[in-house]
C-alpha cells in the first residue's frame, strides 16, 4: 500500500480531512549536480538539489550519511524550478552522501517519496605546484675533443622550454660566481623528466658545449646552473650545481732550441720552455 493509500485510510478512521492529492505539491524525484564535491577552498564546494513536482516546498530528506543514516526535517526549501542551492564548509565529513528519500515537510503524514541521489564529498586537493625552477646538472659528457655540461631544466607545470646560466666558482650573486655561457634547455626528454616538472613537455634537456675559451678561463672551478623563470619568479640553482668542475684545457709547451758550442768544439743542444 502506498504512503498516500495509508495516509488517506488514516484519515478516514481519524476523521482528518485532508487535502486532495491532486492539489498537493508531492514529490516525484530528486537529483543533485554536481554529485561530487569538495572542502573549501577548493572547487567546486557548492551543489544544486532539484525536486520535481514540489516548487517552492520545504523538504525532509532521508539519506545515508558516512556515520548512518539520518533524517534531515525542514530542509532545505525550494525555489519555484523545484531547486536549493547549498554548499559544503571545512568541517563536513568527507565521504559519500546518498539521499534516498523526499516528502514535502507540509504533508508530512503522506511519507517519503524513494529516490536515490548519491553526492560525494572530497577533501581540498592539494594547492597546486607553483612554476618554480627545478632540473638537474647529470654530469660532464666527452664527444672527441669536445665537453659538454648535460642535465636538464624546467619550470614547473610550463610545458615550454626555458632559458639556463653557467656561472662558474660561485651561483650567481655574492660576488664569487662568474657567468659562462647561457643556453636553452630545450632538447628531447622523457617522461620521467615530465612527471618532475608536473607536467607534459617533451624538450626540457640542455647540452651546453664547454668551449676552449671557457675551459682556459674556468677550468677547475665548479659550475653552477641558474634556471631562468619565464613567470618572474625566482631563477633558482638546479640540482647538482657545484658538483661538477670545468675541465682544464691541455696547456701546449713550446720549447726553444738552442745549439751550444763548447771550447772543445763539441755541440750541446739546450731546450727551454716558452
Amino acid at each position: 500500500m502506498s504512503a498516500l493509500r495509508r495516509a488517506l485510510l488514516w484519515s478516514l478512521l481519524m476523521g482528518v480531512l485532508i487535502p486532495f492529492p491532486a492539489f498537493a505539491q508531492i514529490p516525484s524525484s530528486l537529483w543533485v549536480t554536481p554529485d561530487n564535491v569538495y572542502k573549501p577552498p577548493a572547487e567546486p564546494s557548492c551543489y544544486v538539489i532539484t525536486v520535481e513536482g514540489a516548487p517552492y516546498a520545504t523538504l525532509d530528506l532521508e539519506m545515508w550519511t558516512p556515520w548512518g543514516p539520518q533524517t534531515v526535517y525542514g530542509w532545505p526549501t525550494l525555489d519555484g524550478n523545484g531547486q536549493a542551492y547549498s554548499c559544503v564548509d571545512g568541517s563536513s565529513i568527507e565521504g559519500q552522501y546518498i539521499f534516498t528519500g523526499v516528502r514535502n515537510a507540509e504533508y508530512w503524514f503522506w511519507g517519503f517519496t524513494p529516490v536515490w541521489a548519491p553526492i560525494y564529498v572530497s577533501p581540498a586537493p592539494p594547492p597546486p605546484e607553483p612554476p618554480t625552477i627545478t632540473g638537474n646538472i647529470e654530469g660532464i659528457a666527452q664527444q672527441g675533443q669536445d665537453y659538454y655540461l648535460v642535465g636538464w631544466a624546467c619550470a614547473k607545470t610550463s610545458p615550454s622550454s626555458v632559458d639556463v646560466h653557467l656561472y662558474a666558482g660561485g651561483p650567481a650573486g655574492g660576488g664569487w660566481g662568474t657567468f659562462a655561457v647561457a643556453a636553452t634547455a630545450n632538447e628531447p626528454s622523457d617522461g620521467a623528466i615530465a612527471a618532475a616538472c608536473y607536467s607534459s613537455g617533451t624538450n626540457y634537456r640542455f647540452s651546453i658545449l664547454l668551449t676552449p675559451s671557457i675551459r682556459q678561463q674556468f677550468g677547475g672551478l665548479r659550475v653552477f646552473v641558474h634556471g631562468i623563470s619565464p613567470f618572474g619568479l625566482d631563477n633558482l640553482l638546479i640540482g647538482n650545481s657545484g658538483a661538477f668542475a670545468v675541465p682544464p684545457l691541455a696547456q701546449q709547451i713550446f720549447w726553444r732550441k738552442d745549439h751550444i758550442y763548447t771550447p772543445g768544439g763539441a755541440e750541446v743542444i739546450s731546450a727551454t720552455p716558452q
